[in-house]
């Protein structure tokens, strides 16, 4: 039994540093957002939708964790587990949301910065 305990929390505990750091990189690409303003530029943009990448493929391991893992559909049916593993699913699946809305943000900020540059660039005379 404690042969088991020690093979699954072997097998868990990477998932829980991984969500840390993910947490981490999550908040300082808010900070980044905040920070940007209306004087963005293309090389922000491009800086924080690698970000966003990266925030991105930093998830997938909890998609696959709660789609894939044996264990974790077993304890999806269990009474006393059930709600931490649909919790799990809801906070992964808003992630997803917001990483889905940034890049929308991103597309707009795109956008933004083409308008603004043709705007200030000087007009041919003709």
């Amino acid at each position: 039994m404690v042969g088991v305990a020690i093979a699954l929390v072997i097998h868990y505990v990477p998932y829980w540093n991984d969500a840390k750091a993910a947490r981490s990189d999550a908040q300082q690409l808010v900070a980044r957002v905040r920070a940007v303003g209306l004087n963005v530029t293309r090389g922000q943009l491009d800086d924080l939708q690698s970000q966003l990448d990266d925030l991105d493929a930093g998830l997938a391991p909890f998609r696959s964790l709660l789609s894939d893992d044996p264990l974790v559909g077993i304890a999806r049916g269990l009474p006393l587990l059930k709600d931490q593993v649909q919790g799990g699913s809801a906070i992964v699946g808003a992630a997803d949301d917001l990483i889905n809305a940034g890049r929308i943000a991103l597309g707009l900020g795109d956008r933004f910065v083409a308008m603004r540059d043709a705007a200030l660039r000087p007009r041919a005379r003709g």
